[in-house]
């Protein structure tokens, strides 16, 4: 006799078990291989608008436009996008983080080069992998791995070096500044504090409502913090800008 397979909801995702991590399989890897060539284009994209969009707006924007993109996913996915009590807390912590590592990812953008910034930003990776294998434990990296996280890590350092002694240099078309890979050096480790939050709090709530509500209320700190410390009125938006 057939056994029909229960569809998980919303609703019904934060009653249950808290979900135990599994291994990658191809199309984990594919979807998550994807997502980083996406991505690749957000610095490139951030730093075009930055030269006319002031960092608040931009975030405003950026995340605005994002909503649409994340109800048509929850109607997709048959989530309900009503939150119980419990998740609000995670949700409105999640908002401010979002808030907190764009405002740093947007500011080190105009104060540095994109390329300086798409490696910074992936730094993350050091402290999410750190704080998994040494505090967690829930994924021990083997020699091998360690191995590699240290080579990139030195080449990250030269990194820092070489924006300390080009720092100030205009005659670069994409500047590099020391402070500007400092601040994107924060915007990671807001990022990875980010994502193992993230998955801590997925484990009870619905993906989709909690990725809608949070880029809410992300939103709503970007707009506020643009009509209190920036002239929006001065912002222009060319054309060809990629947000």
């Amino acid at each position: 006799m057939s056994q029909e397979t229960p569809v998980i909801t919303g609703a019904s995702l934060s009653q249950r078990a808290p979900r135990q991590d599994k291994p990658l399989d191809f199309w984990s890897v594919a979807l998550t291989t994807l997502i980083s060539v996406l991505w690749a284009g957000t610095a490139v994209g951030t730093r075009i608008a930055a030269d006319t969009v002031p960092p608040l707006l931009l975030g405003a924007i950026r995340f605005a436009s994002t909503l649409v993109v994340l109800w048509l996913w929850c109607r997709w996915e048959g989530s309900r996008l009503g939150l119980s009590r419990r998740d609000w807390l995670p949700t409105v912590l999640l908002g401010a983080m979002l808030f907190a590592q764009i405002w740093t990812f947007n500011i080190g953008i105009e104060w540095s080069s994109t390329s300086h910034a798409s490696v910074i930003i992936n730094t993350f990776l050091f402290w999410v992998a750190g704080y998994e294998h040494f505090i967690t434990r829930t994924h021990r990296l083997r020699p091998s791995q360690l191995a590699g996280m240290l080579i990139a890590f030195v080449g990250v350092l030269l990194l820092f070096q070489q924006s300390s002694g080009e720092s100030g240099n205009a005659e670069q078309p994409d500047p590099v500044t020391l402070a500007g890979d400092l601040v994107m050096l924060l915007s990671s480790v807001i990022l990875a504090v980010k994502v193992c939050y993230t998955k801590h709090a997925v484990q009870t709530a619905a993906p989709g409502p909690l990725m809608f509500w949070h880029n809410i209320v992300g939103t709503l700190l970007f707009t506020l913090g643009a009509l209190l410390f920036e002239d929006v009125s001065q912002a222009r938006f060319p054309q060809d800008a990629i947000w």
